[in-house]
C-alpha cells in the first residue's frame, strides 16, 4: 500500500511541476506582450496637442487660434493632421472629409511646434478641442482624441479622415 501512495505522490508532485511551468510561461508571455504594446506606443503616447490662448480674425471674419503642438520622442512623426473639434460632438464628428479647421504638418520634429488653426464658431456651450492623427516612426497610424486618449488607427491620417491626394501639407515652421 505504502508503494501506491509513493506511485501518487510522485504524479501529484510531477502534476504540481507541470502546472507551475505552464503558469510561469504564461505569466511570461503576457509581459512580453506588455512590453511589446508598450515599446509600439512609445512615441504615439509622446506626441499631443492643446489649444493655446492666442487669437485673432481675418479679413473674411473667420476666427484663428493658437495651436501648440508638442513632440516629446526623439524621433519625427509624420503625416500629422490637427483638426479642432467640439469635444461635446460624435467621437468621430472630425471624420467629414473637410479641410475645414485642420492644419496639416508633413513632419512633426522632436519638440514643440505653434501654429494657427482656424476655429470652430463660438456656438453657445461649444467646447474646442485638437484631435490628432499621425503615423509615427515605425509606420503604425495613430489617433489621439481632443480629450486625450490615444488609439491606433489603421490607416494612414489623410485616409482615415477620408482626405484625397494631393493635399497642402505644411512642413514644421522649426525645420
Amino acid at each position: 500500500m505504502d508503494e501506491a501512495w509513493a506511485v501518487v505522490g510522485t504524479w501529484a508532485g510531477a502534476a504540481a511541476t507541470f502546472a507551475a511551468v505552464v503558469v510561469a510561461l504564461w505569466l511570461g508571455g503576457r509581459e512580453q506582450r506588455a512590453r511589446g504594446r508598450d515599446a509600439r506606443r512609445y512615441q504615439a503616447e509622446r506626441i499631443t496637442a492643446w489649444l493655446s490662448a492666442a487669437q485673432r480674425t481675418d479679413s473674411e471674419g473667420r476666427g484663428w487660434g493658437g495651436l501648440v503642438l508638442r513632440n516629446a520622442s526623439d524621433q519625427v512623426a509624420y503625416r500629422c493632421i490637427a483638426t479642432a473639434v467640439d469635444v461635446r460632438g460624435s467621437a468621430d464628428a472630425a471624420q467629414n472629409g473637410s479641410l475645414e479647421f485642420r492644419v496639416l504638418l508633413s513632419h512633426v520634429p522632436p519638440g514643440t511646434d505653434k501654429v494657427e488653426i482656424e476655429q470652430l464658431d463660438g456656438a453657445m456651450g461649444l467646447r474646442a478641442g485638437i484631435e490628432i492623427a499621425f503615423q509615427d516612426a515605425a509606420g503604425h497610424n495613430w489617433r489621439r482624441k481632443a480629450e486625450g486618449e490615444l488609439v491606433e488607427i489603421k490607416q494612414d491620417p489623410a485616409s482615415y479622415y477620408g482626405l484625397s491626394e494631393p493635399l497642402p501639407w505644411r512642413i514644421s515652421i522649426r525645420a
